[in-house]
């Protein structure tokens, strides 16, 4: 029975995560986001006692994207038509985030999973939704977060 249960609430919670997509990324839109800084954090890291959303998660590394141009690239990625998809796993262990900020300073974090495609939005601590990316969409910005914030050599 339970291992029944287990898969339909699994693509219940995958179903009402989807559902915000929309709201989530007109927040994004919304924040006219000035600045963007990259995060690496460390996956075994989560401690919800620090808090929710990126607070939860040990940082690495982080690079604030000084050019407009990469700026413009990431958030152009963000609320493409394209970049969102079907395709989030179970894993959820993100190494990427990205805060995105507006004039005033209000943030908007994104804690990234690329393993199993999930990106997580938060407004502070509040979770604003989840979206997975399209295969494309995962490609395009992994590509574009690693060449702003190289990954260092493999140990």
């Amino acid at each position: 029975m339970i291992r029944s249960i287990v898969p339909a609430l699994a693509f219940i919670a995958f179903v009402s995560a989807c559902t915000k997509g929309p709201a989530v990324l007109a927040q994004v839109e919304g924040l006219r986001a000035t600045a963007v800084t990259i995060h690496r954090i460390d996956p075994a890291s989560e401690d919800s006692k620090q808090g929710k959303g990126l607070a939860a998660w040990k940082v690495l590394d982080s690079k604030v994207v000084d050019s407009a141009k990469d700026r413009q690239r990431i958030l152009d990625l963000l609320l493409g038509d394209k970049t969102y998809g079907d395709r989030g796993a179970l894993c959820f262990d993100p190494r990427d985030a990205i805060t995105l900020k507006n004039a005033e300073g209000k943030p908007i974090d994104l804690v990234i999973c690329f393993e199993c495609s999930w990106v997580y939005f938060y407004d502070g601590e509040k979770h604003l939704g989840t979206l997975s990316f399209s295969e494309k969409g995962q490609g395009d910005l992994a590509a574009l977060l690693h060449e702003i914030l190289p990954r260092p050599p493999a140990k």
